[in-house]
């Protein structure tokens, strides 16, 4: 056991196209991500700073129609961008296609982003995206919304 973080790179099939993704793979390391080799160096030889972690996230219809999602963020270092990606349930998950909109930080230390949602009429998931200077690049976990 320990800890766990996981990101999800929308609309793309084995490639992480995100900061810290499979861009910076090699002939030598094909398929690799970028960010592995500071994943390793943290928690197998305890170099550097550990990756960045999406502590909580939560979303609630606005009253526009659309859905706010927020979420609260714990990273050593800068973050350099940060984004919620959503889609309609009922597609089969490889198949899905993903919206993404960028999320702002707030005042209060969490980061906040508005989905165009109002026009849903099915059940929708959606997750956060964070990305930091090094580059390295983690997701939230799943929240379903049913509005």
């Amino acid at each position: 056991k320990g800890p766990v973080n996981h990101v999800f790179s929308p609309n793309t099939s084995h490639k992480i196209d995100l900061p810290g993704g499979t861009s910076g793979a090699t002939p030598e390391q094909p398929g690799w991500l970028s960010m592995e080799q500071v994943y390793f160096d943290y928690f197998l030889k305890g170099i550097g700073k550990p990756m960045p972690k999406i502590q909580e996230i939560t979303a609630e219809k606005s009253t526009n129609g659309n859905t706010k999602v927020r979420f609260k963020v714990n990273s050593p270092m800068p973050v350099a961008a940060a984004q919620v990606s959503y889609s309609v349930v009922g597609v089969e998950w490889t198949k899905r296609k993903w919206e993404t909109v960028q999320a702002t930080a707030s005042d209060t230390g969490w980061y906040e982003a508005e989905l165009p949602t109002k026009d849903l009429k099915d059940y929708f998931e959606c997750f956060a995206t964070l990305s930091d200077s090094r580059p390295v690049s983690v997701s939230s976990y799943l929240v379903w919304c049913n509005y």
